[in-house]
């Protein structure tokens, strides 16, 4: 889920889908639009890939693609805080991230997903394998990643927010 533009990296998604497609029966459903999507259909029917990557364009209404999504792919160089990674914890599904930017206080390696250098496709398509074909440390990563999503709670938040207020005033 993303606009297509070149600090989201569109084509390492693929390059690490592609990855794990060769060990795990897997679609990736690309959501979204911009100046890098004919680069990215393009490198899809480069690899092949046409039958199992799905370009959805631009969707208002993510919940249910997001319920039903397996793993989260967010190879970007750069996030201030990943709010679409969050959206997909809080369907309880894990997340594989760069170590960049304010991700990593979201994306919690090794925890409710994983995270990677920048640009590091081989190991992101490692790490969404092995946690694919594993069902405990699946289980596991999405009750974290779910867990995770909680303490984003507007209630939580405002709470927090509030409290900072008064020890500002």
């Amino acid at each position: 889920i993303s606009n297509f533009r070149p600090v989201k990296r569109i084509l390492d998604v693929i390059e690490v889908f592609n990855i794990v497609n060769q060990k795990v029966q897997s679609e990736l459903i690309l959501i979204g639009d911009g100046p890098d999507i004919d680069k990215a259909k393009a490198y899809v029917v480069s690899k092949g890939l046409e039958s199992s990557v799905h370009f959805m364009g631009y969707e208002k209404h993510i919940d249910d693609m997001l319920r039903d999504a397996d793993l989260f792919l967010l190879p970007s160089e750069n996030e201030s805080f990943g709010l679409v990674a969050l959206e997909a914890m809080s369907f309880g599904v894990p997340v594989i991230s760069t170590s960049s930017g304010g991700i990593c206080e979201l994306v919690l390696d090794n925890f409710n997903g994983y995270t990677c250098e920048v640009g590091d496709v081989y190991n992101m398509g490692k790490k969404a394998i092995h946690l694919l074909l594993n069902d405990n440390l699946y289980k596991e990563m999405c009750s974290n990643a779910f867990q995770t999503a909680k303490k984003y709670e507007l209630k939580t938040i405002i709470a927090l927010y509030e409290e900072c207020y008064r020890e500002v005033l």
